[in-house]
């Protein structure tokens, strides 16, 4: 079994699906270099999680450390609903990444992928624009 599929078993084992309940997550996302299996010995796990609602920096820390340990991988564990979370990094994740845990067949996670399409296509104009400010 190679690096990738151990690291989905364990993500996906009873007890990381615990932890992701005690969490109110409802959508566990694999992304990043693992997910497009471009990985590495040295890279680290990209996982995107999308709660009730926005989950505390210290949950997010808990869950990192827990995963790191169990793992043995460092982790990248970002909260989609988080407002710090870069809009075009939101969207990617949403369109390429892996659900690898859901606990409403995927019902939250189109929801809130409809509404960051939402969000994007209303300010996209803003976007373009300050996108062309910036960069002349």
């Amino acid at each position: 079994m190679d690096d990738k599929n151990i690291i989905i078993k364990q993500l996906c084992c009873e007890k990381s699906i615990n932890l992701i309940k005690k969490f109110n997550i409802t959508s566990l996302i694999l992304f990043g270099s693992y997910n497009s299996n471009e990985y590495n010995e040295s890279s680290d796990v990209d996982i995107a999680v999308i709660a009730e609602k926005k989950i505390d920096f210290d949950d997010i820390i808990e869950l990192e450390l827990y995963f790191e340990t169990f793992l043995k991988k460092e982790i990248d564990l970002v909260d989609l609903k988080s407002d710090n979370l870069d809009l075009f990094l939101k969207i990617d994740i949403l369109n390429s990444g892996t659900i690898l845990y859901s606990n409403d067949r995927n019902f939250t996670f189109e929801l809130y992928k409809k509404h960051i399409e939402w969000i994007f296509n209303e300010n996209k104009d803003y976007m373009f624009f300050r996108r062309r400010d910036v960069l002349s």
